[in-house]
């Protein structure tokens, strides 16, 4: 036999209703009468519109080697763009870079200096910036430059096991964006790399299209090309 069914009387449904409904009136009087909570606004680029104002442009910065110049640093520098009206980039310093990775960059600080502000997405560039961003540095970067808002990728940065960004974040200006993958200066060394089978072992005192030059230069590094103005000789 199954259990017998239970029957409320009207009178008691009535006054369940009755309790029901006073008990959700209390909770929505009480629900009003908490102070409306803060919302600190996450700087990501969904909400880089509400960023900008119509009376000051937003100042975006982006630092970074940038050696070996490729696509995957000028999306960065596009996906940077995006977030402000004004994109200035600093281009770190040769001897910075030694001192925080051990190596120095292929290229030379002019050369990726006048890489980085040949791309159309660029405004400014700063050259020789330090690899850590230091609070006195994000701090000059504000007061003399304008800066509002400091980028980087979404992969982790670290030297010596801290955040190279760890000021900016503090400071609240910090902005990550997606890093472009299938493409980086280390794997386009590798490519390089896997084309020959020349080594850096010998000094030659010029180069062809230099012959005068004074400083010797790798094998490795001796140009096998011809400018346009011997081409036409």
């Amino acid at each position: 036999p199954g259990q017998p069914a239970v029957r409320l009387s009207s009178a008691l449904l009535r006054q369940l209703r009755e309790v029901l409904l006073s008990l959700a009136s209390g909770l929505a009087n009480l629900a009003h009468a908490l102070p409306q909570p803060t919302l600190l606004p996450v700087p990501t680029a969904s909400s880089s519109s509400s960023r900008r104002s119509p009376d000051k442009p937003v100042k975006i910065f982006i630092d970074g080697v940038f050696d070996l110049t490729h696509f995957g640093h000028m999306n960065a520098f596009r996906q940077a763009r995006a977030q402000g009206d004004y994109l200035i980039v600093g281009v770190n310093g040769d001897d910075s870079v030694f001192e925080c990775k051990g190596s120095r960059p292929v290229l030379t600080d002019s050369e990726r200096f006048s890489a980085v502000l040949a791309c159309r997405f660029v405004d400014e560039a700063l050259p020789a910036t330090p690899y850590v961003m230091t609070e006195d540095y994000i701090e000059m970067l504000v007061n003399d430059y304008g800066v509002d808002y400091f980028v980087h990728g979404d992969d982790p940065c670290l030297v010596d096991g801290r955040d190279v960004y760890e000021a900016a974040r503090k400071a609240g200006r910090f902005v990550t964006i997606p890093r472009t993958e299938g493409i980086s200066t280390t794997d386009i060394v590798g490519r390089l790399l896997l084309c020959t089978k020349e080594h850096h072992k010998d000094l030659v005192p010029g180069t062809p299209t230099s012959p005068s030059a004074s400083t010797p230069t790798f094998a490795s590094r001796q140009s096998q090309y011809l400018v346009t103005s011997q081409l036409m000789k």
